[in-house]
């Protein structure tokens, strides 16, 4: 209706979500959805300081709607921050929030997101704040408070809304300079995407930031092994396994469990399992990041997201065991960017040895 109806139905339509029944459900959901409708007209834009709802019912507004949409926004907001609410209500009043001015919605989103108990909102919260585009929102996504307390799934969700919208590249550019986002948490594809921009500031920023990981250090380390022109021994290879790997990985129904099971890469590229195993950052997936956590107790705890719920996270440990945390009882969540698994492994084995141990990840055990 937003999207297609006259904006004077849509003025009306506004007005009985004023004026109608005092149930608060239909009330909440038609306004998201109208705001959104309208929001997603060709050319339709607003300025930062504008309430979406005053511009549907027209100007000028009398007094009395003036002080009924105050008291509107105001029981959204009490719906948003009414823990004892239904989930549902609640993710339709945080959807809301992102259409109002951020001098009514911001500061609530911003205390959702940061409170690891209220888990169920994250990602609404993050969707409202950048449903306008408006850079507030990307600066409290990008700040150092939000992103260390980030999942790994929360991150991957926000990274893809601060890639898909060109204005918030700059700033997420300037997170990564200021070391409150790493390289190696965006992904190779997003990478090249940026790379290869049409816009020549953002593809020529993302050289410059970039550089390390696609031809720095361990990259050349990585170029200097896929010359080796050797033919490995699986066999041999799986002795350096076991010796250097089998701690953290299991392939083949042998090994630990603190990484991902590597029995599926035997259908990899050689190159590409040499790369992910001298190049460990190069592309992490988002479940296997470092994040370390520490509880009310002063407890701290490492290793990687195994599950989570709405009450708890459950940690795999560098040393292979779980640890379950309750999230009433973390004080703080950071993610480090950053996989478990250590650079440097070719300096525990001789270069036949590297050659031999992709040899037996090719051969499936």
């Amino acid at each position: 209706f937003g999207t297609g109806a006259t904006m004077s139905a849509c003025s009306q339509l506004m007005q009985k979500i004023l004026n109608g029944s005092d149930d608060m459900h239909w009330k909440i959901a038609t306004a998201a959805g109208l705001a959104e409708g309208v929001l997603n007209r060709e050319n339709y834009t607003l300025m930062a300081t504008e309430n979406i709802f005053q511009r549907i019912m027209g100007t000028p507004a009398t007094k009395s709607q003036d002080e009924e949409l105050k008291q509107f926004m105001n029981r959204i907001i009490a719906v948003a921050e009414d823990r004892s609410a239904n989930v549902m209500e609640r993710q339709a009043a945080v959807s809301v929030l992102g259409y109002l001015p951020p001098k009514f919605g911001f500061p609530l989103l911003e205390k959702l997101i940061h409170n690891p108990v209220e888990s169920e909102l994250h990602a609404d919260a993050i969707y409202a704040l950048t449903k306008q585009g408006l850079s507030q929102g990307c600066q409290i996504l990008t700040s150092k408070s939000s992103w260390t307390s980030f999942t790994p799934s929360i991150r991957t969700l926000t990274l893809s809304l601060l890639i898909s919208k060109p204005n918030y590249v700059n700033q997420l550019y300037q997170a990564i300079e200021n070391g409150i986002i790493q390289t190696t948490e965006i992904s190779s594809s997003d990478r090249q995407r940026l790379l290869n921009s049409q816009d020549k500031n953002i593809s020529g920023r993302a050289k410059e930031l970039f550089s390390e990981l696609e031809s720095g250090g361990r990259m050349q380390v990585y170029e200097m092994f896929k010359s080796l022109d050797k033919t490995g021994d699986a066999k041999m290879g799986k002795e350096v396994f076991i010796r250097t790997c089998s701690v953290c990985h299991s392939y083949a129904g042998t090994g630990g469990n603190v990484g991902p099971d590597l029995t599926g890469v035997k259908n990899q590229p050689a190159d590409a399992l040499l790369l992910h195993t001298l190049v460990p950052n190069y592309e992490v997936y988002p479940n296997y990041l470092a994040v370390i956590i520490e509880t009310n107790a002063g407890d701290s705890f490492s290793g990687w997201i195994e599950t989570e719920s709405e009450n708890s996270v459950t940690l795999r440990t560098s040393s292979g065991t779980q640890q379950s945390i309750l999230r009433s009882n973390i004080k703080s969540l950071i993610n480090t960017g950053k996989s478990l698994m250590p650079d440097g492994l070719e300096q525990t084995m001789t270069q036949d040895e590297m050659i031999d141990l992709i040899s037996f990840l090719k051969s499936g055990g």
